[in-house]
């Protein structure tokens, strides 16, 4: 921009996806896989399970974190 030099950035954030200019998709899947792996076993360390809570209840939190964090994940994986 006028007498300034621009860089070019290796990485940019689009739609909050972290993406690198060569739009390879590596980095994010792993992302994705260890984002669903920490909300499944953090909902299992916490004691969540069939014996502590109810079975609708279990199903409310499984529909409502760790489904959407796989379905997104699922999205990168192809």
């Amino acid at each position: 921009m006028g007498e300034s030099e621009v860089s070019e950035s290796t990485t940019y954030t689009h739609l909050g996806v972290p993406c690198d200019k060569y739009h390879q998709l590596d980095g994010n899947v792993q992302i994705c896989c260890t984002k669903l792996r920490q909300t499944y076993f953090g909902i299992n360390e916490y004691g969540i399970n069939h014996k502590a809570l109810h079975s609708l209840t279990m199903k409310k939190l499984y529909n409502t974190s760790v489904l959407p964090r796989a379905l997104y994940g699922s999205e990168l994986w192809n």
